[in-house]
């Protein structure tokens, strides 16, 4: 016997011994059952579990509350430990006293709040930890030893600090995932040791003082920073100074009022959506993806946008400018050659911009959901005539009729392949239409 699935039935122990008489297996799946707790020893006589052969011990969606000490010691090779969907409780150092091949490590969705400093350790050729909805609040000492690992996920746990020691020797490390936490300030250096990190997930949690020009300090591979859904009210200063290779930055849904920090120079996309900023912040000349969707911007001069031709999606609905002035200058859009995504929604438009979209060569998608545009004519699109394929959202506005003829202007070089979305308007039904 090589591979035992028991999945789906309704064990509620495993003796001490149980698999004495099969110790060439290489794998064993006993999910889905009602075990509570795995003794030391457990997986006695499981021989080809120690070996180079040994592949995976799968125990997920059981009961278990409880791992005591030395429950795996005897699995030193095994790839693959998978005990998420449990309702472990803590992880005493011991536990995993010698499964030092493991490369997979799955404690998602327990009721972990305690892993003793150094019970990870043993884990020495790990390559990927999860441990997302689970109860931690602290990490001292949880991922020491852990200098092989590239992934670490700690998402929706109760994380509230970060300590300079907290991600020591993890060199390796290229994805951490803090997303969904507690965490209200990051003090000193804590990602220093982590040199090789692609990307740091913060998403959703408490931050509120401001960054400071030692929080990213030494991520000079990072890809990708995702500090959404916090309470940021500025980044000033040095702070993204030492994030040279930063392709991706999410700070949407927070308070940022400033943002005057230089951002490097090859950043592909930035999302600031749903923040307090008045102007348009520094941006580099790179930029493929720019939002800066419900904003209080305070003025959009012409040309604005002028030095990011690269430009191929920009987010403007709701900001303030254009919705105390009902219009948009003509000149906002000028040098957007490469422009193809325009989101225009919620700015209490009257009338389609022409004047301004008629600078935008290549617009592919155009959103204009959610303005008060009451009447189109032929004219709103005569300068467009380069496009070959728009979708139109104009749901959410007071449209009555389509004139006939609309959309010539964007069939002088051929058929136009028309996508629109225009619900939710109060269309006036007779034969006039």
């Amino acid at each position: 016997l090589k591979i035992l699935y028991l999945f789906d039935n309704k064990l509620q122990t495993i003796e001490v011994g149980a698999f004495d008489d099969v110790p060439a297996i290489v794998d064993i799946e006993i999910g889905s059952n009602q075990i509570s707790d795995l003794p030391p020893g457990v997986f006695r006589g499981c021989g080809q579990l120690q070996t180079r052969g040994g592949r995976r011990v799968r125990l997920t969606y059981n009961h278990i509350e409880s791992i005591e000490v030395g429950a795996f010691s005897n699995l030193s090779n095994s790839v693959f430990f998978s005990l998420q969907n449990n309702h472990i409780l803590e992880i005493r150092k011991g536990v995993f006293r010698a499964p030092i091949g493991a490369r997979q490590l799955l404690l998602q969705n327990n009721n972990i709040s305690v892993i003793e400093p150094g019970a990870l350790s043993a884990f020495s050729k790990l390559s990927t930890l999860t441990l997302d909805n689970n109860a931690l609040s602290n990490l001292t000492g949880t991922l020491r030893g852990l200098g092989n690992t590239n992934a670490i996920s700690l998402k929706s746990n109760q994380i509230e600090s970060l300590d300079d020691n907290t991600f020591d020797g993890l060199h390796k490390l290229s994805q951490l995932d803090l997303s969904n936490n507690q965490i209200g300030a990051i003090t000193g250096q804590v990602f220093a040791d982590l040199s090789s990190l692609n990307l740091l997930n913060l998403h959703n949690n408490k931050l509120i003082a401001a960054l400071t020009e030692s929080t990213f300090k030494g991520l000079y591979d990072l890809l990708s920073l995702d500090l959404s859904d916090n309470q940021i009210g500025a980044i000033t200063g040095q702070v993204l100074a030492d994030l040279s290779s930063l392709n991706f930055l999410d700070l949407h849904n927070n308070k940022l009022v400033r943002m005057d920090s230089p951002l490097p120079k090859g950043i592909k996309q930035i999302l600031l959506s749903s923040n307090m900023l008045s102007q348009v912040p520094p941006l580099p000349g790179a930029l493929d993806t720019l939002d800066l969707s419900h904003n209080p911007l305070q003025s959009l001069v012409q040309g604005q946008f002028s030095h990011i031709p690269s430009i191929t999606t920009l987010g403007l609905s709701g900001i303030k400018y254009f919705i105390e002035k009902g219009t948009i200058d003509a000149g906002v859009f000028a040098g957007l050659g490469r422009l193809g995504t325009l989101n225009l929604a919620d700015n209490n438009l009257t009338r389609v911009p022409s004047e301004a979209l008629g600078k935008i060569i290549h617009l592919e998608i155009l959103n204009l959901s959610g303005n008060e545009i009451s009447t189109l004519h032929p004219s709103d699109f005569v300068n467009m005539t380069n496009i070959t394929r728009l979708d139109l959202r104009l749901n959410n506005n007071y449209l009555q009729f389509l004139p006939g003829g609309i959309y010539k202007p964007l069939t002088f070089y051929g058929d136009l392949m028309e996508l629109e979305d225009m619900t939710n308007n109060p269309w006036k039904c007779d034969c006039q239409m």
